[in-house]
């Protein structure tokens, strides 16, 4: 019974995101912003690393509050990328070029290097990529087909957690013996299509999971402040 009622309320949630009334990923963000659990933050703004390298705009952000300092350039968000838990990238309707220059956009952030050392027996987690859409041209099985087809020509190497269509369902991977959906894809697991009502509500309790199963690595600021100008030289440019 309870789960019902949690089911029910989603869905009413789910309905109003895919209405077309305010934009959509300003209505996700409030959403998101209300479900994450204590010590997770979220916010739009910048991915950066270490070394200078970076990604922006990133949409929605989902970063471990205790680690992350609140750094910003100008009234952009600067959010390490070793505290970054997942990355989600929204379009209104995916299409052959919104799904080419969003997966590109989170390959971007999935490249970035988490330079903070470890200790030996600790490694940094991988960032979570996610990419949501409102709708799409495209129905679900003909999707799951494409990125099947990019996977056995083989496309570069990829690992985009899942693609969600709101009012169609999810592409991700499961285990391919058990049917549980899988964080990243792996050398055994199987590109699953889901058709469901309950889109909202299984994509936030995936992206929360993940969140609870992973230890972030605080950043160390100690290299950059290494290369930062001193007022020295500063002073000599002016």
């Amino acid at each position: 019974m309870i789960w019902e009622s949690y089911h029910k309320g989603m869905r009413r949630e789910q309905k109003r995101l895919t209405s077309g009334q305010g934009t959509f990923v300003s209505q996700l963000y409030e959403h998101v912003e209300g479900t994450l659990q204590p010590g997770f933050g979220v916010t739009s703004g910048c991915v950066f690393a270490l070394d200078g390298s970076h990604v922006t705009p990133c949409d929605l952000i989902l970063y471990g509050r205790a680690h992350t300092p609140k750094l910003r350039a100008g009234v952009i968000p600067l959010i390490p990328v070793e505290t970054t838990g997942v990355v989600i990238q929204t379009v209104d309707q995916l299409t052959k070029a919104s799904l080419a220059e969003k997966r590109a956009h989170l390959r971007q952030v999935q490249q970035l290097p988490k330079l903070t050392p470890t200790r030996a027996d600790r490694e940094h987690p991988q960032t979570m990529t996610v990419l949501v859409a409102r709708e799409s041209v495209w129905s679900l099985d003909h999707l799951r087909e494409l990125i099947q087809a990019e996977r056995v020509a083989g496309a570069p190497d990829e690992q985009l957690s899942a693609i969600v269509v709101m009012n169609q369902g999810l592409i991700l991977d499961e285990n391919a013996h058990t049917g549980e959906p899988l964080f990243f894809p792996q050398v055994a697991s199987r590109l699953a299509m889901r058709e469901t009502d309950d889109v909202l509500a299984f994509l936030m309790m995936f992206v929360t999971s993940y969140l609870n199963a992973i230890e972030l690595v605080p950043p160390n600021f100690l290299h950059l402040l290494a290369h930062m100008p001193n007022a020295a030289k500063t002073q000599a440019k002016v």
